[in-house]
């Protein structure tokens, strides 16, 4: 079964050729979006929401860690794609102190997932029905809130152990 599990100092990942053909696709795609820094995008004013109200303090800001906090968010992806190569199956494991950039990137992937199909919690509430065309989407939404779920259990009983 896919996800996470406590392995000592680190966790183990184990993904299925799908899901690891999805994750590595949904990291191309976040990354594309990150990189092409477009403000109309609603994703981008997501990930990267206003510090300020005020639009000069607003661009100050932007001038001052914009691109800092892009390019920590693009390493973040680029250490996981490292990860997740290829169609294959993948089990391995993360060290703990790497894990920590695993959590805003799941996040990341679901807020720009949620903010594509306008996702409010009633709509995460519902059960999906198989002939609903956001089907496949919010059943990926809620894969990757499991696959969160299971890294921060991993987490909490790797803890627990030592």
């Amino acid at each position: 079964m896919a996800g996470f599990a406590p392995d000592g100092p680190s966790v183990r990942l184990t993904l299925d050729p799908d899901e690891a053909g999805l994750m590595a696709r949904l990291l191309g795609e976040l990354r594309a979006v990150i990189e092409a820094d477009s403000d109309r995008d609603p994703v981008v004013g997501r990930l990267f929401p206003r510090a300020y109200e005020d639009d000069h303090d607003q661009i100050a800001f932007d001038d001052l860690v914009g691109e800092q906090l892009r390019a920590e968010k693009l390493d973040a992806i680029k250490r996981i794609e490292s990860v997740v190569v290829g169609p294959g199956p993948v089990e391995t494991t993360v060290p703990n102190e790497e894990v920590a950039g695993w959590l805003p990137v799941l996040t990341d992937l679901r807020l720009a997932i949620g903010t594509r199909l306008d996702v409010d919690e009633a709509a995460m509430d519902r059960t999906i029905e198989p002939d609903d065309p956001s089907a496949a989407p919010m059943s990926i939404l809620h894969w990757l809130g499991w696959m969160q779920e299971s890294l921060l259990e991993a987490l909490r009983q790797g803890k627990e152990t030592r």
